[in-house]
């Protein structure tokens, strides 16, 4: 196999702290086109080694039906990571000059405890990469007009002779001119901007770039923002485009509309796409502050969480997986990469770190799920984004309809199967229709449901430290949560007013309060 060695034995792989890379063989007399080898090399991380790392897209369809010659032995990979190898071979990046890492080959995808390891140490992998590739592949672009390569060629090309330039840099795809005043920068300005006859392809291509499921991966978030120098290749153009000069052509050509989520501007700018607020935010979680508490960390976490929802990934675990690595470990050690656990087990165990530090608004985000098995309280962030609303309309911060005191604080406790949810609230009424409620105190009063419709006979109540009111359905002697929502004349705390906060949180509620439980 090709995690063995020659003995067939397998060697000795301290996942945590050693890496593996890749080089690929070049093409020989006696191979054909077709024969791809290549070679696993085992290093520690400590020696701080030169290597490149590629973020791609495995892709969909039938998995492993490729084979390459991996340290001898025969190994099936996927048509993305097959095309990939023979275009970083066809482009000479081969041999020990040209370490590469990608997750498919580097990680023993088998071992269950290697790949904890490894993708616990993804956001390292990144950093200390010289350089990132991001491969896109033509074919499954929406439009796979071939890209206007003969201006990416003449971007690594000196508009005037270039003293530094070798015959052999001719083919090299890093290659930046640097003498003279015709830097890499003033060239792509010059070539890419240009208004000529080229330019409408040049606008095509990018309004059709971001179909690409590529830029829809949740893992490209943290791949993106931890590199050091990324750059594009696009399956069968002759070199490797800066993302700092993608980034500056997007904004001057960037699609109208896009369903796809507009990422390209994240190393550079961000400005494109949507998510620019929460960035200041985690490269300050990132950093090791141990001053800073859990719930600063889990909040910004969360934040993080809502506005990466529309990006997308196989395993519905690496909705959590895919952004860790943006964050520093030291306080979030509960939920480090674990892939014997489900994702049910996953989800569960991040909405109760956050409960547990009070960040209740992430019970907005819960409610009815399509698998009815679901605890209702869990947020499913493998749901399609296309399906749900992230909140509620606009939620103005007085809102403020289970505070005691003018404080938010949640009274919850979690059962020992995980499942069950006993929370402390206080009962406002049931829905009488679509749209009304009828309130303890026989009035009717307007009901709005941020995403899932109320029943007849749903309860709605206030859970104490929440700042929405609830609607609960009937589930045996239990409730399941079906969404948040709005009371007109209960948003501010009216309903808690006359409670005193002391009496609130002790062992039993006090009068006008309960404990009860959501499944």
């Amino acid at each position: 196999m090709a995690y063995e060695d020659k003995s067939g034995a397998q060697p000795v792989f301290n996942a945590s702290k050693e890496i593996r890379l890749l080089t690929i063989s070049a093409v020989t007399n006696e191979d054909s086109l077709a024969t791809l080898r290549c070679t696993l090399h085992y290093v520690d991380r400590e020696t701080r080694p030169t290597y490149t790392a590629i973020s791609y897209t495995w892709g969909e369809g039938p998995a492993n039906t490729n084979e390459v010659i991996c340290n001898g032995c025969p190994l099936l990979v996927g048509n993305n990571c097959y095309t990939l190898l023979c275009e970083l071979r066809r482009l000479k990046l081969t041999g020990h000059e040209n370490l590469i890492w990608m997750d498919a080959l580097c990680i023993n995808q088998a071992d269950v405890g290697e790949r904890n390891a490894q993708v616990a140490r993804m956001g390292d992998t990144f950093r200390s990469a010289a350089k990132t590739i991001v491969f896109l592949r033509q074919d499954i672009i929406e439009d796979s007009s071939p890209f206007p390569t003969d201006y990416v060629n003449m971007s690594y090309r000196p508009l005037s002779p270039d003293p530094d330039l070798k015959k052999s840099d001719m083919h090299n795809p890093w290659y930046r001119p640097t003498g003279g005043h015709s830097t890499s920068t003033d060239i792509y300005q010059r070539v890419w901007f240009g208004r000529g006859d080229r330019s409408k392809d040049v606008q095509l291509r990018m309004s059709t770039l971001t179909t690409n499921p590529w830029f829809t991966r949740t893992w490209i978030v943290q791949e993106l923002m931890l590199s050091r120098e990324p750059s594009l290749l696009m399956e069968g153009d002759a070199c490797l485009v800066p993302w700092k000069i993608l980034d500056q052509m997007y904004a001057i050509w960037s699609p109208v509309s896009c369903e796809t989520p507009q990422v390209v501007t994240m190393h550079a700018g961000w400005t494109a796409t949507g998510i620019d607020a929460f960035v200041d935010g985690v490269r300050v979680a990132n950093s090791e502050d141990p001053g800073q508490e859990k719930a600063t960390y889990l909040r910004r976490l969360f934040a993080t969480l809502v506005r990466t929802r529309k990006f997308r990934c196989t395993d519905p675990r690496d909705k959590l997986y895919g952004i860790l690595a943006l964050f520093s470990m030291t306080h979030l050690e509960t939920l480090q990469p674990d892939y014997n656990k489900s994702a049910l087990t996953v989800y569960s165990d991040l909405i109760w770190s956050m409960l547990e530090s009070g960040i209740t608004d992430i019970l907005a985000l819960a409610g009815l799920h399509a698998n009815e098995v679901w605890p209702s309280w869990v947020v499913d962030w493998s749901i399609d984004p296309r399906f749900c609303r992230d909140k509620l309309i606009e939620r103005p911060s007085q809102y403020k309809a289970g505070f005691v005191g003018g404080r938010g604080r949640l009274h919850v406790s979690r059962s020992d199967d995980g499942r069950t949810l006993v929370v402390r609230g206080l009962m406002v009424g049931h829905v009488q229709s679509d749209y009304l409620a009828v309130l303890a105190s026989d009035q009717i009063s307007s009901l709005g449901t941020r995403q899932y419709p109320a029943c007849v006979e749903d309860l709605v109540r206030i859970l104490l430290g929440c700042s929405m009111p609830f609607v609960l359905r009937k589930d045996g002697d239990r409730l399941r949560l079906v969404d948040e929502c709005r009371i007109s004349g209960y948003m501010k705390g009216e309903a808690l007013a006359h409670l005193d906060a002391s009496s609130c949180y002790g062992v039993t509620p006090p009068p006008g309060l309960q404990d009860f439980e959501i499944h």
